[in-house]
């Protein structure tokens, strides 16, 4: 398990824990991670951001990465736990519409990622 992220696993998707998103470095193995995954199979992710309040563009980045991979490979993916800050951040770049936003990660929730 690493300090920033770790994975497990609810229902047919991949949940993503966050600790923070502001390091490109980190970010990268983030998606790196992500990218190992989906080339195993794994399509469909949540990331739960109920630890990160805010992001800036390098965080934004790294989720707009992560969506675009699992959208090609042909899966779902949705963030949950988001602040209101970072649902501001999207609103502000009109990026909104491009994820589905869902309040917890219980498995109803995760049905219609399946």
């Amino acid at each position: 398990m690493n300090n920033i992220y770790h994975f497990a696993q609810r229902g047919n998707a991949k949940v993503l824990f966050v600790d923070s998103l502001f390091n490109e470095l980190e970010n990268k193995q983030i998606i790196s991670s992500v990218s190992n995954l989906i080339e195993n199979g794994q399509i469909n992710f949540v990331i739960d951001l109920s630890k990160v309040p805010f992001i800036n563009s390098a965080g934004l980045n790294c989720l707009l990465s992560i969506q675009h991979k699992t959208q090609k490979a042909g899966g779902q993916f949705a963030l949950s736990g988001v602040s209101s800050q970072v649902v501001k951040l999207l609103e502000i770049t009109k990026l909104k519409p491009f994820f589905r936003l869902t309040s917890d990660i219980n498995a109803d929730h995760l049905a219609v990622i399946a």
